[in-house]
């Protein structure tokens, strides 16, 4: 006899032990409606319907009517069979009034009634009785629910990729971008479904990327579709990031058709990796959501999985109760809700290890799928799962076997791990030893391409940032909510305040009234008083200011007058060495030129300083090109050197202004004089840029360079040393470059303009 599996094996593995729908994918897709009425206006409908006099509005009214009938989020036979009537109605009477939109739109609704049915024979009848973009509408659909006169999972997905395949030539042939990607989306649920999963996430990337701002109920079912193939591939960090996406474009989960969608993919990520807790809090969110509008699951769905979480946290008692109370509240409506009934109640006997009492649930189950075609791997599996538990393998191999070999099927990786490890039990019993190795190795291959969970710290990194986003929220809400209390509170109090003051006033009486008139007379006088002291200290104010304005004034003048008079004094000193140059030659000649230049780049400061009305500042742009134009002219004008200037608009303080100007003097000057012997052509470029607080000097030529001997760390020129002298002054930092010419590099921070 073989012994039960490891308790171990079996946590990893039965996280995916029940998925009684294809990992929310068969169903989770996007399947576009007609705009939903209003259930509240039935009764204003059905009054225009009695009142109309066979026109366009009575067709509206009936399409209307109809809308709501197959819209209920339970829908009962009687409902169905209203709205048909009611599409036919509106049908035969746009044939009457040759109304083609009517009666395009009423064979829609026939067609949308036929799929809700699964009458998918005579929905596709009607797909040469309607345009082509109705056509286009109802294939989209039947590319979601086509599974109909196939036996096989196989069959269903060949019929439903032939619909998404034509949908998406015909919405192309159209121009229909937005139908484009419905159908490319029903392409990768059904690659998904086969197996296909690169191809699945190619196209899914494309729909995300493509999707406009105004599709969010496709994008909503792109990002559930991403969920899913992380279920698929075991990629669950993948899959609660695309769920919690899903879960971002509902802001109003209350005006949201797809809200109940979106908790379940939501309630399924956190069961497949067994965070049961959460799976049940997200389970009923989804079944109240599906109560208001029905989704691509159904509230029996959100029952299910709500059930098999608490039964994973062994409170089977609440589960008992909570499937009994959901029964009752929610029979089942058709085969399908009954089947997943039957499955649940299986399941909650066998977690507590009741198995006579699961069996019949899950035989029931069996029998019901094979006689209505409507097999699924899981349901072998889960009886297989079931007979494995009760130590019954040579009844479980059988059903094992089905379910591992399912036509047409792509489970999820861990499932098939999990069917291949009870294979080796069910051989290890049997006593065959070879069978039971191969598939204890497959299932270990298996176990081996499953992600490491250890990136259960990525999903709970995840899950505390939505969590602290719905925080955010509620913290929001709750702000505004204590905010209008308080100023609900305030105003209670101003008026129990204003009530008591009246009642004041009444008992006092006249007598009040006489000392209040004598308090206002007294406080009239005391405030004619009051306004005449502020009127004069208003006016010695106004005065002072004044006068301060004036000497605010003068100041200006006066520093401008002292800068105009400083730069005569320099144009003076200048016009002195210029005389004595005349008796002097050589180096003496050459210092004397030097030092003029740099006595002129001063003065023009002063005279800028001078022409301007801001005193304290110096616009460079202006400045610079002005500087560089007179260096030029002082060496001749040469033509075989160019000047290129990129000065950005920016002030400096004048205590940057004139160490910036001398340093480019320096630079320009030694690149005029050293840099092109022998009328050699070239270039010299001063750009001063700005990068926020910071401002670089660049002053570079293509010249010869400087001698390989000259070191910049201890420069022997007074040049040079005036140079790292002037870039102390500013605080900065000064960097020469020889390659290709001479360059000067000054970093320095600008001092604030105040």
């Amino acid at each position: 006899m073989a012994k039960a599996p490891p308790y171990s094996l079996l946590k990893s593995c039965m996280a995916f032990a029940l998925l009684n729908l294809l990992y929310f994918a068969a169903i989770a897709q996007y399947y576009p409606v007609p705009p939903r009425p209003d259930p509240a206006e039935r009764g204003k409908l059905q009054a225009q319907i009695h009142a109309a006099r066979h026109d366009v509005a009575e067709i509206s009214a009936l399409l209307q009517l109809s809308c709501i009938y197959y819209h209920y989020p339970r829908q009962k036979r009687s409902d169905l069979d209203q709205a048909f009537s009611l599409a036919e109605q509106a049908e035969a009477l746009s044939t009457r009034l040759h109304n083609v939109a009517g009666i395009n739109n009423a064979r829609f609704y026939k067609g949308e009634i036929f799929i809700i049915e699964r009458n998918m024979p005579a929905a596709e009848q009607l797909l040469d009785q309607v345009d082509d973009m109705t056509r286009l509408k109802l294939m989209l659909n039947l590319s979601n629910y086509n599974d109909y006169n196939e036996n096989t999972i196989a069959g269903y997905k060949n019929k439903a990729a032939d619909f998404a395949q034509q949908s998406l030539a015909l919405a192309t042939r159209l121009g229909r971008m937005a139908e484009e990607n419905e159908a490319m989306l029903n392409i990768a649920n059904i690659d998904m479904q086969k197996g296909a999963f690169d191809d699945c996430e190619k196209t899914l990337k494309k729909i995300i990327g493509d999707s406009s701002s105004t599709q969010y109920e496709l994008l909503r079912y792109a990002y559930i579709a991403y969920c899913n193939l992380g279920f698929y591939t075991a990629n669950y960090d993948k899959a609660l990031n695309y769920s919690l996406k899903a879960l971002g474009t509902i802001t109003n989960p209350a005006d949201s058709l797809q809200a109940g969608d979106c908790y379940m993919a939501q309630a399924l990520t956190y069961y497949v990796t067994e965070n049961n807790n959460r799976a049940f809090e997200f389970c009923q969110k989804a079944i109240a959501a599906y109560s208001v509008y029905p989704g691509e699951a159904s509230i029996v769905d959100g029952i299910n999985y709500a059930t098999v979480s608490l039964t994973r946290l062994k409170q089977y008692i609440r589960a008992e109760r909570f499937l009994t109370e959901m029964n009752s509240r929610y029979p089942p409506q058709n085969e399908s809700d009954k089947l997943i009934y039957l499955n649940t109640w299986g399941y909650l006997y066998k977690g507590e290890k009741k198995y006579a009492q699961a069996e019949p649930y899950y035989l029931q189950v069996l029998k019901m799928a094979v006689a209505g075609h409507h097999e699924e791997e899981s349901i072998y599996r889960n009886v297989g799962d079931l007979l494995v538990q009760d130590h019954k393998y040579a009844q479980a191999k059988p059903f094992l076997v089905k379910a591992l070999n399912f036509p047409g099927e792509q489970t999820g990786i861990r499932i098939q791990s999990l069917v291949h490890y009870y294979l080796f039990l069910c051989d290890s019993a049997a006593r065959d030893y070879v069978g039971a190795i191969r598939e204890l190795s497959l299932a270990g291959d298996l176990n081996n391409q499953i992600k490491d969970l250890s990136k259960t710290k990525q999903l709970e990194s995840l899950e505390v940032q939505y969590e602290a986003k719905e925080r955010e929220k509620e913290l929001k809400i709750k702000d505004q909510n204590i905010l209008l209390l308080q100023r609900t509170n305030q105003i209670q109090q101003d008026n129990l305040t204003r009530s008591q003051l009246v009642r004041k006033f009444t008992v006092a009486g006249l007598g009040i009234l006489f000392v209040l008139l004598g308090v206002s007379v007294a406080y009239y006088r005391q405030k004619q008083k009051v306004n005449r002291i502020i009127t004069q200290n208003n006016l010695t104010i106004t005065q002072k200011n004044g006068q301060l304005q004036q000497l605010l004034i003068d100041k200006d003048w006066l520093l401008k007058e002292v800068n105009h008079r400083v730069k005569n004094n320099l144009q003076t000193i200048i016009c002195l060495l210029e005389s004595q140059a005349m008796y002097l030659e050589n180096d003496a000649l050459k210092a004397i030129e030097i030092s003029r230049h740099r006595i002129y780049a001063m003065s023009l400061i002063h005279q800028k300083i001078y022409q301007s009305e801001d005193v304290s500042s110096i616009n460079m742009a202006s400045y610079l090109p002005e500087l560089i134009r007179y260096l030029k002219e002082s060496f001749g004008s040469p033509d075989h050197i160019q000047f290129e200037a990129n000065i950005e608009l920016l002030k400096l303080d004048v205590s940057q202004a004139i160490p910036i100007a001398l340093i480019v003097n320096e630079a320009v000057t030694n690149s005029i004089k050293y840099a092109f012997p022998e009328a050699r052509p070239g270039v010299i470029k001063v750009a001063l840029l700005q990068d926020e607080d910071s401002v670089r000097l660049n002053v570079q030529d293509n010249g010869i360079g400087m001698p390989q001997d000259i070191t910049f760390d201890k420069p022997v020129s007074l040049g040079l040393s005036l140079i790292k002298g002037l870039t102390g002054d500013l605080r900065g930092s000064v960097q020469f470059l020889t390659e290709s010419g001479t360059s000067v590099f000054v970093l320095f921070q600008r001092v604030l303009i105040t």
